[in-house]
């Protein structure tokens, strides 16, 4: 690590701009840690109780694992719910990570059976999920479903679960999608899901997997009665419960 050169002109640049740009102000803490290859400037930054905060007067930001990307106007107006104690059933981002590129099909036939549920009206968005059992992984726990959607002048327009945190964003795109939103939507749209593809031990089922950056991603289903909830971009961290016997059997 070769460090930072001049460390506290540094942070005092940056907190400078952070007091400049940032709207409401917001609390941050410095502290330079010294190593064998020089100076390192960590950063402290609290979540704060006056959300959403701006930049440069006109500009929200969400952070989504290690993608920080401009914020749609259903997750500024989620933050503003927030902010205020209020509940919404669209919130918050959908998750950013890579989608798997390489496809590795559980199977390729198409059997009758089950089939991958339209998506359900907004009346149930942001409640179906962990309240269905008491077993808290009874979901995956990052990755995206497609909740709902809506056709207006030829677009379609889709509402996207974020499996981490069970929030929804919607007036998604395909076109203007974030790239796990985008794979999602690609996948739903081209090569809708049936029972026979599924590779099922119980109710859960795995689809495909693929790597891409060097994380491996899992494509998996859920069945409950004649529906099924399908799920993209599971990561490994994300399955555990009767998840995790898919990770051990595709390693």
């Amino acid at each position: 690590m070769k460090g930072l050169p001049a460390s506290r002109q540094v942070q005092n640049e940056l907190q400078q701009a952070i007091s400049e740009r940032l709207s409401p102000p917001l609390e941050t803490r410095f502290e330079i840690l010294t190593n064998s290859g020089g100076d390192v400037l960590r950063i402290g930054v609290d979540a704060g109780d006056a959300k959403p905060y701006c930049l440069d007067g006109s500009k929200f930001y969400v952070r989504n694992d290690a993608e920080t990307s401009m914020a749609l106007r259903d997750e500024i107006v989620a933050l503003v719910l927030e902010s205020v104690g209020l509940s919404s059933d669209l919130v918050d981002s959908g998750d950013a990570d890579e989608a798997p590129s390489a496809a590795d099909p559980a199977g390729s036939g198409r059997a009758d059976g089950a089939r991958e549920r339209s998506p359900r009206g907004s009346g149930g968005l942001g409640k179906q999920g962990a309240a269905n059992s008491d077993d808290p992984f009874y979901l995956p726990q990052d990755g995206v479903e497609i909740v709902d959607s809506e056709t207006r002048g030829g677009t379609t327009y889709y509402v996207v679960r974020n499996m981490r945190n069970q929030r929804s964003v919607g007036n998604v795109t395909r076109k203007g999608a974030r790239k796990l939103w985008n794979y999602a939507i690609a996948q739903y749209e081209d090569s809708p899901v049936k029972a026979g593809q599924i590779r099922w031990k119980e109710n859960v089922g795995y689809i495909r997997s693929g790597k891409r950056a060097g994380k491996k991603r899992f494509d998996l289903a859920l069945r409950e009665g004649s529906d099924l909830r399908i799920f993209y971009g599971v990561t490994s961290e994300g399955m555990e419960g009767a998840w995790a016997q898919f990770v051990d059997e595709t390693d």
